[in-house]
């Protein structure tokens, strides 16, 4: 007779013998040959029978044993505990007693996973199957600690979390996996020949049989060995291929990021043509009150030149007398908007505006413009400050199309403040066109309607009308800001007004559609550029404190 080879592991699965399909599918997607010992701990509820074990040994070649006391365990064989029954192996050998603690008798499986993990530690391995409800978790605790392995079984709901729908305590375990995969990942994890640390001399074969039957069960081993070398040797070539594809697609972000900057330099390039050719002068300071830049007709109004670039604008003295010039701006600054004031001095009159730059998610200044514009010219100032705001938001829009490709939600909430049927139908009819995504509208007549439904559901863009019955649009807007919801909000007006665009801007209102050129492609521009314009300020403010701005000597 052959003799047996000690485990080179000893692996405890618990399970219920109610759900006895699952222990049925591990161990037949089990090879029989990998070496170790396995142990089965069925919970408090049914006794093992004897139908049961035969139905076991329809899904598994190797033998299935009952474990009695003193029994010696071999590798590539089956223990089953009886009820009301605690083992320990020690010493490749079963030790059996009666359970008599609560513990013993009600969590089982707890009890020898313990036993296991204290007596084999690393070499242990334990399985907990679906059914066995709290038993077992304490086990695989033990086991974790000491250094053993831990497999559960994967439940059938897709989502869990710390707690899944077993009522196993996820948070050590190793490896969790459907019953047919566990039996397949021991399969491939633990194969190895039985020459391990537990092979000596007593184990050697001494008859010509034993020898033949050892040479073919080392050429199995051989022949399985070589199978697992040449699929990691495929498995490596798979890697090498993925990490191709990766520096290839590293390779083309480089490229299109390289692009996207240009297209930012032509945005500059863009705002710098306007500044060129306004007959106003306009000074722009950062968060710092540093010179970033300024038009050739500042010049006329301040001593500037191009040494005083990134220089206080504290240190550069007005070419005019008004004391309190220092005063306005930190007033400005401190107010977070606009100071106009009208200066006269001999026969010359013009008027300066102090304008601050606040982001609105953070409610900080970003910088200051200063603008100054003759008093003769002054029916144009306010015309001449809505075209330049106009084209620095086209140069916006036109590369938010570039630089943003990612797409939006599925559905954006939209909230309509109109208190004009037709208004409220034509604006309807356009969103329903738009096709880049959907969009869930809420209707309101009033700011404070619409304050209360920001109140009790997130809004991602406010539309609305810019002359309601008892209010304007930006009445409605600072009454949700004040009220703490910083929500993008459109303008949309049927009365054409020239300076409606710079007033918009003071506040902070993002977008003005008039309704004759209300499409779906325009609204869906307004509503991407408004959402995005959090993002772009921010970009816009970096590209303006960047080496970008040696080219301003172009300006001058």
């Amino acid at each position: 007779m052959t003799k047996s080879f000690a485990p080179s592991y000893y692996i405890g699965i618990g399970f219920s013998v109610d759900h006895i399909q699952a222990l049925q599918v591990l161990l037949q997607n089990l090879d029989c040959d990998i070496g170790a010992c396995f142990i089965l701990a069925s919970g408090m509820s049914l006794a093992f029978t004897s139908s049961k074990i035969e139905q076991l040994r329809q899904h598994t070649r190797m033998p299935i044993r009952k474990a009695e006391d003193g029994m010696f365990v071999e590798a590539n064989s089956i223990y089953w505990v009886p009820l009301h029954k605690t083992a320990i192996v020690a010493s490749d050998c079963i030790s059996l007693s009666d359970a008599t603690s609560d513990i013993d008798l009600n969590l089982p499986i707890d009890t020898f996973f313990c036993a296991l993990a204290k007596r084999h530690q690393r070499k242990a391995i334990g399985i907990l199957l679906e059914g066995t409800g709290a038993d077992g978790n304490g086990g695989l605790k033990v086991l974790r600690t000491l250094g053993g392995s831990v497999i559960v079984e994967q439940p059938s709901l897709g989502e869990y979390s710390d707690t899944n729908p077993m009522g196993v305590d996820i948070s050590g375990v190793n490896i969790m996996l459907p019953p047919d995969k566990i039996g397949q990942y021991l399969s491939r994890s633990l194969y190895r020949p039985l020459l391990s640390e537990s092979y000596d001399q007593r184990v050697l074969p001494s008859r010509p049989e034993q020898v033949n039957e050892r040479i073919q069960y080392l050429e199995q081993q051989l022949k399985r060995s070589r199978e697992y070398l040449q699929i990691a040797l495929g498995d490596m070539a798979t890697a090498e291929k993925d990490l191709w594809l990766v520096k290839q697609k590293l390779h083309q972000t480089t490229v299109e990021n390289q692009k996207q900057i240009s297209e930012v330099v032509q945005v500059k390039r863009d705002l710098d043509h306007v500044l060129r050719f306004i007959d106003f002068g306009v000074i722009f300071l950062d968060s710092n009150l540093l010179i970033r830049c300024f038009t050739s007709t500042a010049t006329e109004y301040m001593d500037l030149s191009e040494a005083d670039i990134m220089c206080s604008i504290f240190h550069v003295s007005l070419s005019f007398t008004y004391e309190k010039f220092m005063d306005d701006i930190n007033q400005a600054i401190k107010t977070k908007l606009p100071v106009q004031k009208d200066i006269t001095e001999q026969d010359r009159q013009w008027t300066m505006a102090i304008v601050p730059y606040v982001l609105p998610e953070q409610e900080v200044i970003a910088g200051v413009t200063i603008i100054f514009k003759d008093e003769s010219q002054s029916n144009f100032f306010e015309s001449a400050l809505n075209v330049t705001y106009r084209e620095l938001h086209n140069s916006i829009r036109n590369a938010l199309d570039l630089l943003d490709t990612q797409p939006f939600r599925q559905k954006l909430d939209v909230l309509l403040v109109d208190d004009n049927d037709a208004d409220i139908l034509l604006v309807q009819k356009q969103f329903m066109r738009c096709t880049d995504c959907a969009y869930e509208m809420h209707l309101a007549q009033t700011g404070e309607e619409a304050l209360q439904i920001v109140k009790f559901k997130k809004v991602d863009i406010c539309v609305v009308d810019y002359r309601l019955k008892n209010e304007t649009a930006i009445e409605v807007t600072h009454l949700l800001r004040e009220s703490g919801y910083d929500i993008p909000v459109i303008v949309i007006t049927g009365y054409p007004e020239d300076t409606l665009y710079a007033e918009l801007l003071s506040h902070n209102i993002l977008d003005m559609i008039y309704k004759d050129d209300i499409t779906p492609q325009l609204i869906s521009r307004s509503i991407r550029y408004a959402i995005r314009r959090h993002e772009i300020d921010s970009s816009i403010d970096k590209v303006l404190n960047s080496p970008i701005m040696e080219l301003d000597s172009a300006v001058h």
